[in-house]
């Protein structure tokens, strides 16, 4: 399973929204310890967005006090200029101060996980590895969806 999960991570394409650009670099360290190939940092609300609108993005880690607008509204608008659904398109919020209105915040804008800071690698790969897991496992069922049903259309 550790080959398959690396082989899977291996494909994802993440987007570090973070204007401290010291977190940047620590995450993207982390990611690509893990395998992860394709990662691009940004550091502001509108970065990402534009990001997002150019180039295939299978996950974001969003950090919550951006200068241009906080991660419960950049998490909101990722949501809706990708029109994707989590299970296709993650989001984590990553935040230094976890508060309940935080948690909620982030919940309805659409994120799938909140991240406190400090995070360590063990954290942020179980996460990473549970989200790549999941894409994982509804690509397959598109795939024999589509086999059964040209199966049946032969």
């Amino acid at each position: 399973m550790a080959d398959r999960a690396t082989s899977d991570m291996s494909e994802l394409r993440v987007m570090i929204v973070d204007d401290e650009e010291v977190v940047c670099t620590l995450l993207e360290t982390m990611l690509r310890r893990m395998g992860v190939k394709y990662i691009t940092c940004v550091a502001t609300a509108q970065a990402a967005l534009e990001t997002v609108e150019n180039m295939p993005i299978d996950l974001a880690i969003v950090d919550w006090q951006l200068d241009d607008m906080d991660g419960g509204e950049l998490i909101a608008a990722l949501r809706q200029v990708t029109g994707q659904k989590p299970e296709t398109f993650g989001i984590f919020l990553l935040t230094g101060f976890p508060v309940v209105e935080r948690v909620l915040a982030a919940n309805r804008a659409g994120a799938n996980e909140f991240l406190v800071k400090p995070i360590d690698s063990n954290t942020l790969g179980r996460h990473v590895e549970h989200f790549a897991l999941q894409r994982r496992i509804l690509a397959n069922r598109r795939e024999a969806r589509i086999s059964n049903w040209a199966g049946v259309r032969s």
